[in-house]
């Protein structure tokens, strides 16, 4: 009788783990392009190609962090109007954590390999399909190794979030530690957020509370809120 204990058992049984937890700095390009057959993807003419054929494509690397032991470039190509990889899988993870393509660019992730189909090589092997999925941003590189570190010398485990502490109007904590990196990463979205309500503090106000990421930490009270509606005057000296 199988048992999951025997391991010649569970090696009968096994089946390959596409899944995998990367760290790193994703950086992004898009750009508009027409499939043309037998050619593939090419630059999208609007002198000569009609705007129903133009298609939004969309190209994420993942850059690993310094102490990784898998240090290549991980590239995903992405059409944004169709497929499983955008728009069930990567896309969905980003807006979960209140991101756009805008500001995961150059962000620190932690992101999951996700298997959405499978594709035949030109050795005639079947191989895996597979895509980012986005489980979380960092404040910094320092923190990503962290976070690196505990999860695959920790056992796996996921770093557990620093207890929260003060913050300086960037975002940065004032109590000399880690402080809650959350709630650093959230800090940096109120600049656009500001910015994208035309200095309205009412539509601020309803921005942060509507962003997924910033309302779990800020309201109109907030010093690092207040420091976005009205800096500090810059010192003489």
């Amino acid at each position: 009788m199988a048992t999951k204990n025997d391991p010649y058992d569970v090696a009968m049984a096994a089946e390959e783990n596409v899944s995998r937890q990367y760290f790193g700095c994703m950086t992004v390009d898009t750009w508009f392009c027409v499939l043309e057959k037998g050619v593939g993807k090419r630059q999208f003419d609007p002198a000569t190609d009609t705007v129903g054929s133009r298609k939004t494509a969309i190209q994420m690397f993942l850059r690993p962090v310094t102490i990784a032991r898998f240090t290549d470039v991980i590239q995903r190509d992405m059409i944004a109007e169709f497929g499983k990889d955008w728009l069930r899988v990567t896309r969905p993870s980003m807006a979960a954590l209140g991101l756009d393509l805008h500001t995961i660019h150059n962000a620190w992730v932690e992101v999951e390999m996700v298997q959405t189909g499978t594709y035949t090589n030109k050795a005639g092997e079947e191989k895996p399909l597979t895509t980012f999925k986005i489980i979380r941003v960092f404040p910094n590189e320092t923190a990503a190794n962290t976070a690196y570190d505990a999860y695959y010398n920790g056992g796996g485990q996921a770093a557990a979030t620093p207890a929260a502490g003060s913050y300086q109007p960037d975002g940065t904590p004032t109590n000399g530690g880690n402080g809650d990196a959350q709630r650093v990463v959230a800090a940096k979205f109120l600049p656009a957020l500001w910015k994208m309500a035309g200095g309205d503090i009412d539509k601020f106000v309803t921005g942060i509370a509507k962003n997924p990421v910033t309302s779990r930490y800020f309201d109109i009270d907030s010093p690092e809120v207040v420091a976005v509606i009205a800096p500090a005057p810059e010192r003489p000296f």
